[in-house]
């Protein structure tokens, strides 16, 4: 499978779908969904719609009506409050069964899941196989599913709509706007004002939209057209924020033959780990504790010694475990050597198995290590040798250049970034003579700090002078610690920008880089700290 395939499983309409499964009566009926106070649990003819099924939808009602002018499209419709108790509770169930398949999982909407399909050959033949098998994973409960793989996450989505329920849509790498080439622009995230406009210019699907000029669509729809104009042309610049299974991850080794030297057992317990933390460093992940357990010959002859620690079990359990989060294997292969060497094996080794029992973030500097380096792959290959070479590794960390922000002068933010070294003494004389305005808007260095182009639209609750919660795409996250705000103003005589800068942290220990736009009093994220 190639790198950086993101997979979308969806359940269509998922509110009614739950609905449905419950009571299965209301199959051939139509039904609409609405929300009700818990201070008057009542159905009133002025409630609004939510979702409505399809036999509903069919009729003409929309979730934009009021009960009383749903029933006039459709006498016989069906009411009921929607129970988002069972909701929340299914939408949880398939999670877990995502997490078995891959797992990085992302929930955006209700329904909605993105999971890191790259680097699953190990356990999948090829992607049409893991879309099968993410189907398989949904269907037997009784709900509906399209599964979609791509390149990004948009395009994924697309394959994923555009599927029969219950089957899947693979979309080849660097075949993006050809497959988005005749979908209508309803595919499309924008307001309903902008698709009017777009209609009105005869843009009927992404593939004309792709076709117009990308700064003409910039210049009529402002930042909404930049989007659309980039995602129509199948470039996806949201990130992937998933959030890691709380389950253990882990890999066996089946040997043909017994392995009995310790550089055996060594080779392949790093050619299994490096697989596993590649497929984490992806998103920036590592581990501190790795588990080894070495499954020995049952018919082996069983000795013991005095002189000697031997093992009389048909297993033997290691645990490695750093001070440290790391994203290599080295520092692990190292303990484990040490561990080896003072054991004598009884009889030979036929199966290893490897778990990473926990998964937990990397700082900033090891990203920017790890990318220096190189993959993970060609830094050697003894590895008694290559995880004792201080030298070679302290040589590597002089390289790494932490860099902290800049903002040009009469440049908006988002479009220009300058950078000063972390270890530069004198920046504001340096500055001065450039004619540039080092602002230092965040504590954390930008190495780790991830830039979301454009910014994306968030809600944030406030409350005595601190930011309390953040929601973007649909998930609250609480948020326990905050810097700032640093505020960054200018270009009153162009677009101009008023703002104020926070990087808070939330609850499932994600750092972001928030600004609130004073001028438009919306809250925006700017970057994602990793």
């Amino acid at each position: 499978m190639t790198k950086d395939r993101i997979a979308c499983v969806t359940v269509p309409n998922f509110p009614i779908a739950i609905c449905l499964r419950v009571d299965q009566p209301l199959q051939d009926k139509p039904v609409a969904l609405v929300e009700v106070d818990s201070g008057s649990p009542r159905i009133s003819d002025s409630s609004p719609i939510l979702a409505v099924s399809d036999i509903a939808a069919n009729t003409g009602v929309t979730c934009s009506m009021t009960v009383a002018q749903a029933k006039s499209y459709c006498p016989d419709l069906v009411v009921k409050v929607r129970d988002t108790k069972r909701e929340k509770a299914a939408s949880a169930k398939l999670r877990d069964l995502l997490f078995t398949a891959s797992p990085l999982i992302e929930e955006t909407d209700p329904g909605c899941f993105f999971l890191d399909a790259s680097g699953l050959n190990w356990l999948y033949k090829n992607e049409n196989k893991l879309a099968l098998k993410l189907v398989s994973l949904i269907t037997p409960l009784r709900l509906p599913v399209q599964v979609g793989i791509a390149n990004n996450k948009f395009v994924a989505k697309a394959a994923a709509q555009t599927s029969p329920i219950d089957s899947f849509t693979v979309v080849p790498a660097k075949t993006e706007p050809r497959f988005l080439n005749s979908l209508t622009i309803d595919y499309l995230p924008f307001s309903d004002d902008t698709r009017e406009k777009l209609l009105a210019l005869g843009l009927k699907t992404i593939g004309q939209v792709a076709a117009f000029p990308s700064n003409e669509m910039t210049a009529r729809f402002g930042q909404e057209g930049a989007v659309i104009s980039r995602l129509s042309r199948g470039d996806d610049t949201n990130f992937f924020l998933p959030e890691m299974a709380h389950v253990k991850i882990s890999a066996r080794v089946s040997l043909f033959e017994p392995l009995q030297s310790t550089q055996a057992i060594i080779a392949h317990v790093e050619k299994t780990l490096t697989k596993l933390l590649e497929k984490l460093n992806r998103t920036d992940r590592g581990c501190r504790e790795v588990d080894i357990k070495l499954h020995l010959e049952t018919n082996g002859q069983m000795r013991t010694s005095a002189a000697h620690n031997t093992w009389q079990k048909s297993e033997q359990s290691l645990h490695l475990a750093l001070k440290q989060v790391v994203g290599t294997p080295h520092k692990f292969i190292g303990r484990l050597v040490n561990q080896l060497n003072s054991y004598r094996l009884p009889a030979g080794v036929m199966d290893i198995t490897i778990t990473i029992p926990e998964v937990l973030p990397l700082v900033s500097s090891q990203m920017e290590l790890m990318r220096a380096s190189g993959s993970f792959g060609q830094m050697g290959t003894s590895a008694a040798h290559k995880f004792s070479d201080n030298a070679r590794i302290n040589s590597e960390l002089r390289q790494v250049r932490l860099m902290f922000p800049a903002i040009h002068n009469a440049v908006i933010p988002d479009n220009n970034f300058g950078f000063y070294p972390v270890d530069q003494k004198n920046k504001s004389s340096k500055a001065d003579k450039t004619g540039d305005a080092c602002c230092q808007y965040s504590l954390n260095p930008i190495a780790g700090l991830r830039l979301v182009s454009p910014a994306q639209k968030a809600s944030v609750v406030t409350g005595r002078k601190k930011l309390r919660q953040l929601r973007l795409n649909n998930h609250t996250k609480p948020i326990i610690g905050q810097n700032g705000p640093w505020e960054l103003s200018g270009e009153w005589w162009k677009y101009g920008f008023d703002r104020l800068y926070y990087e808070v942290q939330t609850t499932d220990h994600q750092f972001y880089l928030l600004y609130f736009d004073r001028q438009a009093s919306d809250w925006y994220v700017q970057g994602v700290f990793d």
